[in-house]
């Protein structure tokens, strides 16, 4: 009867083991995913912002700078009010799995190419991944004013990881 015993807690403790192993694995995914929202989030708050700031400055004022964004950022674009991309007054965002995101730029039009982002697939990505280890995309942006209103944005995408 002894070795039945056995094999009944060996059983329970590996069902046991194997679902704090899943649960654990699902929260720290979704916590994974939250901090690159909110990192996705932040830098396009500061993009939005420095675009504003070079808006209020003179003609030919221009700034650079380079923001990270996480895979999960689908595609950053500026779009007008027929929803054409490429020109206009909102600056939108794309985060897989969440609606579209734009807000208005105040008192400027502005240029810039569509960024698509792609996601990664292969194994390397994955295992990376599944390690925690959060590949991104470094862009860096140069934000011209061009106009008494309006603005060119030009990117430059550098891979880290």
């Amino acid at each position: 009867m002894e070795t039945v015993e056995v094999w009944m807690w060996l059983i329970a403790g590996l069902l046991i083991g194997s679902m704090i192993f899943i649960t654990a694995y699902t929260l720290m995914g979704k916590h994974i995913r939250s901090q690159e929202v909110l990192q996705a989030k932040e830098n396009y708050g500061m993009l939005k912002q420095i675009i504003e700031t070079t808006c209020l400055s003179g003609i030919e004022a221009s700034e650079t700078k380079q923001l990270i964004f996480p895979y999960r950022t689908e595609k950053i674009y500026v779009v007008d009010e027929e929803g054409i991309e490429e020109k206009g007054k909102k600056l939108c965002m794309k985060i897989e799995g969440e609606d579209e995101y734009c807000e208005d730029i105040k008192l400027c039009e502005v240029s810039m190419n569509s960024i698509v982002i792609p996601e990664k697939t292969n194994i390397f990505y994955l295992v990376q991944k599944a390690l925690g280890k959060k590949s991104v995309a470094n862009i860096e942006f140069n934000i011209k004013k061009t106009g008494l209103k309006s603005i060119t944005i030009t990117w430059k995408r550098k891979y880290v990881s």
